[in-house]
């Protein structure tokens, strides 16, 4: 591959280990393809088991103010804070946010000390989430499913950790931004 034939670094791994050491054509449109592919595919929320032959679900309506989402109640408390839907590893909260994640790792630990309340897609009784949770006695709900997809950042939630219930109370404010 010759030089300029990218426009980043890392759009070396958008291609084959032939194209990036043999070719000479400019790759770019390839690069820009396999791109747009790959976000075409994050946007599709896999089952966790398939049997047989699967389809994408149809994407879920999106949540009516007072409507609510459930999982396992993992440490007791009832919080309100505005969702903050961690989707990377970059992704950070601000204090007294609801930490909305499809799991937790060591990673968020440090974020635990700043949430209202943590709120997850996967786990039990014994997640990471719930372990730390409890260790900084905030509010947590674990196994909800769909938190990620049901939320989005900025609305604000009621939390009752006790009963797994995560409602939404008021719908995200609409950004000065957006309506210039």
């Amino acid at each position: 591959m010759g030089l300029g034939q990218l426009d980043r670094v890392e759009d070396i791994f958008y291609l084959t280990l032939d194209q990036a050491f043999c070719s000479r054509e400019d790759l770019r449109a390839t690069v820009a393809r396999r791109r747009a592919e790959r976000e075409r595919l994050k946007a599709i929320t896999m089952p966790d088991i398939v049997v047989g032959h699967w389809e994408p679900a149809a994407d879920e309506q999106a949540l009516a103010v007072g409507g609510s989402v459930s999982g396992l109640g993992v440490y007791p408390g009832i919080v309100e804070g505005r969702v903050k839907v961690l989707r990377g590893p970059d992704d950070d909260i601000e204090p007294d946010d609801v930490l909305v994640a499809s799991v937790t790792d060591v990673g968020h630990t440090a974020m635990f000390a700043y949430a209202a309340a943590v709120v997850t897609d996967i786990g039990g009784a014994a997640s990471h989430a719930a372990i730390v949770a409890r260790e900084f006695c905030v509010p947590c709900v674990v196994d909800t499913k769909h938190a990620t997809s049901s939320f989005v950042d900025g609305q604000l939630v009621r939390v009752d950790g006790a009963a797994g219930t995560i409602t939404l109370l008021e719908d995200a404010p609409v950004e000065a931004a957006s309506l210039a």
